[in-house]
This record gives C-alpha cells, structure tokens and sequence, in this order.
C-alpha cells in the first residue's frame, strides 16, 4: 500500500476536516464567553511537548517526497501547510477555550457531549472516524514506507508502524493518559526525531553560510523549548507547582 492508494481517503479528510472545523468555530463563537483563556493555563508543563507533537510531521515528508509530483513545490507547500496549521491551533484553543468554562483534555469530549447541539455532536462523531481515524492507516503507510527504505524488513515493518500502534494506543485513549503520552513524546522523541537531528544534519552537510544559520538559529529555538519543557515537567513532577497553579486557578 502506498500514498497514491490512499489518495481517496486522504481528501475525504481533508474536506472534511476544513468543513469540521469551520462548524466548530462558529459553534465555539456562539458560546464565547463561557470561559476565560489565561496566558498561562492550570498545566502549563503539558504544553511545550503537545506543541512540538502537533508539528512533528517531518517524519512523514521522505515518503511525500518521493510520491509527489515533480511540478510540486516542496517549500511551499510545506510552509503553507505549517502556517495554516498554525492559524487553525490558535483559533481553535482559544474560541474553545472561551466557549467552555472547564474544557477536558480532549475538546471532542465537549463536542460530543449531550449539551452540545445535534449536529454539532454529529460533527464530532465525523471528526474523530474520518478525520483521526483515516489518518492512522495513512502514518502507518508512512512509518512502514521509512522502515522499509532504511533497511528494515516488511514482515517487522508493518509489524513496528502498523500492528505495534494499535496494539498500544488503546491503552492511553481515555482520561488524562493521552496528554501524557503526548507531552512527554513531544518532548523527548519528537523533538529529537523530527527537529533536532534534523538541524544538526543541515549543519553537517550545509555548503551556504544562510543555511547553517538557519538551521543553528531553530536548533537554538527548539533546544530551549524543549528545555524549559522538560524543566516544568520536571518540576511538576516533584509538586512544587502545585501551590503555585492553586493559587492560579482562584484567582
């Protein structure tokens, strides 16, 4: 199975998705004022690891490149997808986060709740099978593309990107375990994987000055979030934020 196969599927999604979300924005816009959005939240400790995850797709783009046509341009289409990415987070968390008093982790839990009007709960019920849901076999299309191309066999290829994922993530999909996972992958494997060693690559093997200084300049970038991410991980995790958050949360 490769990218062009699952073309269908893949723009199914991505109307979708653009349909989905203008639905929940204009749904979170009619409830503004619900809530309040802090500029720092109650678990500020979760959010430089959720941050990185959400643009970790750099694991994806060998496989894209090889698949795509030649006409089309790698940086621009990169860099739109990252900034439209980028708009669509803001505005989603923050008219979220005023539409609800006390949002859960997962805003589809909001969306999906009896509260919310019909069709917006049908809304949530398309985004969480066509949108998460058909996105899955397309990353482990990708995981099982880069396993294979990096010598690693097919029988261990689909069974390391396609069955070892499902088998584990059932395990994290209720409560507070997925943001979890997500703050400390972010941190730890995202950000070395998808940013990280990347960089480092360009510095090795960059032949422009302009180059190098941008890969030393988001290396540096990167490098300090995610330090300051694990050091209120860090930090939460011997409770010494808590006094502090309390005090937060009451005023």
């Amino acid at each position: 199975v490769t990218l062009r196969e699952n073309m269908l599927a893949q723009k199914v999604s991505f109307v979708l998705l653009l349909v989905l979300c203008l639905q929940f924005l204009m749904y979170f816009t009619q409830h503004a004022g619900r809530g309040e959005v802090r500029a720092v939240g109650s678990r500020p400790w979760d959010v430089v690891g959720v941050v990185i995850f959400n643009f970790a797709f750099c694991v994806t783009v060998p496989s894209w490149l090889n698949e795509k046509r030649r006409r089309v341009s790698a940086k621009k289409t990169i860099w739109a997808s990252c900034l439209t990415s980028a708009v669509g987070y803001c505005a989603v968390g923050w008219l979220g986060g005023l539409a609800f008093a006390c949002a859960s982790d997962n805003v589809l839990t909001e969306l999906t709740a009896a509260e919310a009007p019909v069709t917006v709960r049908m809304g949530g019920g398309l985004f969480a099978f066509f949108i998460i849901g058909l996105g899955v076999p397309v990353f482990c299309v990708l995981m099982r593309y880069n396993l294979v191309a990096g010598g690693v066999s097919e029988l261990w290829s689909v069974a390391v990107g396609g069955v070892g994922p499902w088998m584990l993530s059932w395990l994290f999909y209720r409560g507070h375990g997925i943001l979890v996972v997500l703050a400390w992958s972010g941190l730890i494997l995202n950000a070395g994987i998808d940013f990280i060693a990347p960089m480092l690559l360009v510095l090795k093997t960059a032949e422009s000055d302009r180059d190098r200084k941008r890969a030393a300049a988001l290396l540096a970038v990167v490098s300090c979030l995610v330090l300051i991410g694990l050091g209120l991980k860090m930090y939460q995790g011997l409770g010494n934020l808590d006094p502090v958050m309390d005090i937060m949360d009451r005023r």
